[in-house]
């Protein structure tokens, strides 16, 4: 038994059409068939964001990295990182130090979440404990 290159190449010759067809309409050798799914705009290919399993024409990919992956990556527009998408609200709202805050206590001014700490030494609108406590007063 031996390989027959001659057979082999009359058949690598042969035309093919794409498998994506009629939307492709493609028609090649069966030699270049594999080239031609990888850049085939109409094969279906997986999305390559982390955590998305979404499946895509390969014409629509770009447009979904950029615009419609709930899996890609946003900058957020007070500290400036990297954030997932589906996550940004939540990244605002809880882990973002620059997100501004109007203070909890309220003397209506902004500031920034990274300061909430700082702010409450010297928030006049805080309520303290009377400096005479330890005696036993209950006022704040």
């Amino acid at each position: 038994v031996f390989k027959d290159n001659c057979c082999k190449r009359e058949v690598l010759n042969l035309q093919v059409f794409c498998k994506n067809s009629p939307t492709c309409t493609a028609k090649l050798s069966l030699g270049r068939y594999q080239d031609h799914l990888q850049q085939c705009l109409f094969e279906t290919v997986q999305c390559t964001n982390e955590g998305c399993h979404e499946k895509i024409l390969l014409k629509d990919l770009k447009e979904h990295l950029a615009e419609q992956c709930i899996f890609r990556k946003e900058q957020c527009q007070y500290c400036k990182q990297p954030v997932i998408s589906v996550n940004l609200k939540t990244h605002e709202k809880i882990d973002c130090p620059d997100y501004p805050w109007i203070c909890p206590y309220g003397c209506m001014q902004m500031i920034l979440m990274k300061e909430v700490e700082d702010h409450v030494l010297v928030c006049p609108e805080m309520e303290i404990d009377c400096p005479y406590k330890q005696c036993g007063c209950p006022t704040k």
